[in-house]
């Protein structure tokens, strides 16, 4: 009847599930039920065979040595659940991928190394990023060593709405200054030995340390590919957008005049329509809290910074060089499995 696992020491019958198991070289065997449930026969020559009916979220651990089979912590996160051939992902049962780690160039759960960066104007990654003023291309660029990300772009609303997504849709931001100072970064912990001018996320007087951080300096683009990210797990959905966004204060203390300090635009939009905007975000707002819930039918996750706008003497000005705007731990949350 269904499904059967063996062991040295034990016989696993599956009764419709998922589950674990984990054989130790001394005959030891650790069962861990996902979903459903498992009938569990264990013993060997010489010791008393029993049986028992394991249900989900429950797990069991038969010692060889004893013969006496006891409850054991559930830990489904360490069992591979699903693999990707194509794109190398590794799936053990995670309810969220992070943001973090597909800007890097990895496949939502493997961590950052080390900072790197992603460059708004060719889709190339650098390991360098180093203040530099580049002018706007005004066009819509493909990230080719990326599955999951649809494009990037430097957004600047002076000529009209922009190129925001592979299928041509379109936004139209504020006015900028057409320059990007850094590359879309992304990294985890302390970066104060590695090639680069990125500011430390200093948020209310206390620096952010060990958390993974995507770092949008004004004025930069970037679209995720949600169906892309759906196919190559089939069986989950993602469910919803989640990050804490913050400018850091790390130049604070070095400005002379107020029209240094930090000033943004962000936008969150899923094809082409806004879900979330914040205009004039400034130092002294600290955190703002991102939750954006996602359809079935949603394709394209697009984030956009830009420069903030002032009023000097009478004038509008686009400052762009202080502009280290933070997206903290974002994560694509998932629905968890769907059956078919």
């Amino acid at each position: 009847l269904g499904f059967m696992v063996e062991t040295p020491t034990t016989r696993l019958v599956d009764q419709g599930t998922e589950f674990g198991v984990q054989a130790d070289v001394n005959g030891s065997t650790e069962l861990h039920v996902i979903k459903g449930k498992v009938q569990l026969f264990a013993g060997t020559n010489g010791l008393a065979k029993t049986s028992q009916i394991v249900t989900e979220n429950e797990a069991v651990r038969y010692n060889a040595n004893t013969g006496k089979t006891e409850a054991v912590p559930m830990t489904a996160n360490a069992f591979v659940r699903a693999i990707n051939s194509k794109t190398r992902q590794v799936w053990h049962g995670e309810t969220s991928l992070s943001l973090v780690s597909i800007v890097s160039g990895r496949d939502g759960f493997r961590e950052v190394n080390s900072l790197i960066g992603l460059n708004p104007v060719n889709g190339e990654y650098t390991t360098s990023v180093i203040q530099k003023n580049r002018k706007t291309t005004n066009t819509y660029n493909s990230v080719a060593s990326s599955d999951y990300i649809d494009g990037v772009f430097v957004p600047d609303g002076e000529s009209g709405p922009v190129p925001i997504t592979s299928l041509g849709h379109t936004f139209k931001c504020s006015n900028t200054s057409g320059v990007f100072t850094h590359e879309i970064t992304a990294y985890k912990g302390a970066i104060k030995n590695q090639d680069t001018t990125v500011l430390p996320l200093i948020v209310q007087g206390e620096e952010v340390e060990n958390e993974s951080v995507l770092l949008l300096h004004s004025n930069v683009g970037i679209t995720f590919d949600l169906q892309a990210i759906c196919q190559s797990l089939p069986q989950l959905g993602l469910k919803r957008f989640k990050a804490l966004g913050a400018l850091t204060e790390g130049y604070v203390n070095e400005t002379k005049t107020v029209e240094d300090l930090p000033d943004v635009d962000f936008w969150v939009l899923v094809d082409g329509q806004v879900r979330y905007e914040k205009l004039a975000l400034k130092v002294e707002d600290g955190y703002v809290s991102l939750d954006i819930a996602f359809e079935p039918q949603d394709r394209f996750l697009t984030l956009i910074v830009t420069d903030g706008l002032r009023l000097e003497d009478g004038k509008r000005e686009y400052p762009y060089g202080n502009d280290f705007f933070y997206l903290i731990d974002p994560q694509l949350c998932m629905a968890g499995r769907i059956e078919k």
